[in-house]
């Protein structure tokens, strides 16, 4: 993210800047933070207590600017057991990206 941010890619800056356009979430707090990320999902097989198990795996990769300043932002999550109920049926990538956001705002960035 740093080096996309820096335009340090080794492909276009028009490129680069398509990209952030399409990952540009918006303004994440009242402060003015832009807030620019993607999110991911799969699931995969895992051993749990001696059974395999179909686990989500989630993540977010993003950072956030205002005035010059630049936070990257990278979570990751995986299910310990195969989920059950609603939960078996969600992507752990929009997950990883509410917990982001969370965080960021108990930061209560400046």
């Amino acid at each position: 993210m740093i080096n996309m941010h820096n335009y340090n890619l080794g492909i276009t800056h028009a490129a680069i800047d398509n990209t952030m356009q399409n990952i540009y979430l918006g303004k994440l707090t009242d402060d003015g933070w832009d807030w620019y990320g993607k999110t991911g999902s799969g699931r995969r097989n895992t051993s749990y207590q001696g059974k395999t198990e179909r686990v989500r795996d989630g993540w977010f990769v993003g950072y956030l600017q205002k005035s010059g300043q630049t936070y990257v932002v990278v979570t990751n999550l995986t299910d310990i057991k195969t989920p059950t109920g609603s939960e078996h049926d969600t992507s752990g990538g929009p997950q990883a990206k509410a917990i982001t956001q969370d965080i960021i705002k108990q930061l209560q960035l400046k």
